[in-house]
């Protein structure tokens, strides 16, 4: 066991320095399902870059804000300590700041709207289990959706849409009977990104098949269980996350208005920042 907990702690170290999770801090011995709901609040900085000197093309920043809600459910298999969970969590605004240039080349800085929302299911193996503390291990995969933009020209809208995979660790410690505290982290896996867009109508509906580049999350879960009767309990918590996602340039395509060539573009690579917190109440029973 010292050598699994030692193997799974320098694993840990490695995901939590590039890596991100969901997971609240359920473990420390605790089974049964729990159910939360809470807002999610964030800081956005999405940048485009230009692939040959890595200067910024464009960037979109902004507070953003949301809901997020979970479904969990610890137990076991013949004697194996596992979990499971669901997740949705959306984020958006109408007054994020756009800072660019018109397809002339004219710079431009607008206000933009965003819509970013994500579901993702997680199977975890708790290696290390008991009153005190958890270390567990798990992957999953999700869906992630964007709409960036809308398409009231100069502005035009651009959605974003793939599935992901995730890879992640997450070690919790119980530090009184009612708080419970954890590190999360997991790699971030975009699997066939795409980008769709006709531009407000001026051209035909384009698809740019971006390139998957790996990114990471990683959260610090604080909870605080107040109130407990037998074996239902009700709790707060609030999450501190950073997040972030990176996706390739996509091959050069050609734009089409009519049927008619009008000329070619590519998607360039970028890179999505989010730093924010989740806070809200939950069930456990």
């Amino acid at each position: 066991m010292g050598q699994i907990l030692l193997t799974g702690l320098c694993f840990l170290c490695l995901v939590s320095a590039t890596s991100y999770a969901l997971a609240e801090g359920q473990g420390a011995m605790q089974n049964g399902m729990s159910v939360q709901i809470g807002y999610d609040g964030a800081s956005l900085s999405y940048k485009e870059t230009d692939p040959i000197n890595s200067s910024v093309l464009d960037k979109d920043t902004g507070w953003q804000n949301g809901i997020n809600a979970e479904a969990r459910y610890d137990g076991s298999i013949i004697g194996i300590p596992f979990f499971m969970r669901g997740y949705y969590d959306f984020i958006g605004s109408g007054s994020a700041k756009y800072s660019g240039s018109l397809q002339n080349g004219t710079p431009i800085t607008m206000s933009t709207k965003e819509a970013i929302s994500k579901t993702e299911f997680d199977l975890g193996l708790k290696v290390w289990n008991d009153r005190n503390g958890t270390l567990s291990f798990y992957g999953g995969i999700g869906y992630r959706w964007w709409d960036r933009g809308q398409d009231a020209l100069p502005d035009y809208k651009e959605k974003y849409r793939w599935a992901f995979g995730t890879a992640g660790a997450n070690v919790s410690w119980r530090i009184t009977d009612k708080f419970i505290a954890a590190l999360d982290g997991a790699l971030l896996i975009p699997i066939s990104p795409t980008m769709k867009t006709n531009v407000a109508g001026l051209l035909d509906n384009a698809t740019f098949h971006m390139k998957s580049r790996i990114g990471f999350r990683a959260q610090l879960p604080l909870s605080y269980d107040f109130y407990t009767i037998k074996r239902f309990k009700m709790y707060a918590y609030v999450t501190p996350y950073y997040e972030r996602w990176n996706i390739g340039q996509s091959p050069q395509i050609l734009l089409t208005s009519g049927g008619q060539p009008v000329a070619y573009a590519i998607e360039p690579k970028s890179h999505t920042d989010l730093f924010g917190s989740l806070l809200g109440v939950g069930v456990h029973f």
